[in-house]
């Protein structure tokens, strides 16, 4: 029961935002309601990481200076604006809901839960704490360690990352070789363009026979471009892709990887002293005037289990 659930907020929220419109009082609810079935579920099969801290977004515009066009596609469609403008709605009574059952919530300014993540795993470790790392997001994957893991709560077939089995999850050794390949894939949902050519299998590949984007441009700078005696294990047939990228592409890797890592200890104390923190008090009774309120009639029944999970 000593472990820490660190609990990636608008993940969990947009995803039960998705599911099946329910409503109450005029408004849309599946978030609220789904948002905390799916924390109910993760707390009972992960009993052992009893502490939870629930981690909001703020605005990280540092993000936005190296790439404007960051997460420039979550706006674009009248569509995607109503199921925005429906979860902000039902975001405060996701937050009241927390805090009646007595879960701090923290949020950073001019910074995301990713980087909140990032500071609370490695502070957390360094107490030689256990972590489970609660979201939809696979960026997190990166902070994936021997006392973190990574858990995806979201879909019916559940995603689950540690150190034993991260090879056989993300296909790479380790973390910093994970983040790599990510630079160089990009990220669609937050609108992060990947280096041209070079896909998940490419980035892989690299991976396996130079260990590192560092190695990969060291071997062309000290040997020439690439042809296919270098490239084993079916590089080569990435050969102009991969002299193209050592030529004059590193530029989109590097703004990529700023953008990703989430592993610089250099925003700790910025993300430290920017954080605010609402305090959990644990009150069943408003949390089941609050489940009332929007009818949530299977966890009004059964609100004697709920008391028990979050107890």
């Amino acid at each position: 029961m000593n472990g820490y659930m660190l609990t990636d907020g608008n993940s969990l929220g947009y995803a039960a935002q998705n599911t099946t419109v329910l409503t109450a009082n005029g408004m849309e609810t599946q978030a609220i309601f789904q948002t905390l079935k799916m924390l109910k579920k993760a707390k009972e099969n992960f009993p052992e990481y009893g502490k939870i801290l629930w981690l909001w977004d703020g605005r990280a515009q540092f993000r936005f200076d190296l790439w404007p066009e960051y997460k420039g596609k979550r706006k674009d469609t009248a569509e995607k604006v109503a199921i925005k403008d429906s979860y902000n709605l039902a975001v405060p009574y996701i937050s009241q809901a927390l805090t009646h059952l007595g879960i701090d919530q923290v949020t950073a300014r001019d910074y995301e839960a990713d980087d909140l993540a990032g500071y609370f795993s490695r502070k957390l470790q360094a107490a030689n704490a256990d972590v489970l790392m609660l979201s939809g997001d696979q960026d997190w994957i990166q902070l994936v360690s021997t006392k973190n893991r990574w858990h995806d709560p979201r879909s019916n077939v559940e995603k689950h990352c540690n150190r034993a089995s991260f090879k056989e999850f993300t296909g790479v050794d380790t973390p910093a070789q994970f983040l790599e390949c990510k630079a160089l894939i990009g990220d669609t949902s937050d609108n992060i363009p990947g280096v041209p050519g070079v896909g998940d299998k490419c980035s892989v590949l690299i991976m396996e026979n130079f260990g590192s984007i560092k190695n990969l441009i060291a071997d062309y700078r000290a040997n020439g471009p690439f042809d296919s005696a270098r490239l084993p294990n079916g590089l080569s047939r990435f050969k102009k892709k991969l002299n193209d990228f050592c030529a004059a592409g590193v530029r989109d890797f590097v703004r990529n990887y700023k953008l990703m890592n989430l592993n610089d200890t250099t925003r700790d104390d910025l993300v430290r002293q920017n954080a605010s923190v609402i305090r959990g008090k644990r009150d069943f009774e408003a949390f089941a005037d609050l489940c009332m309120e929007f009818s949530f009639l299977s966890i009004t029944r059964d609100l004697k289990s709920w008391e028990r999970t979050f107890k």
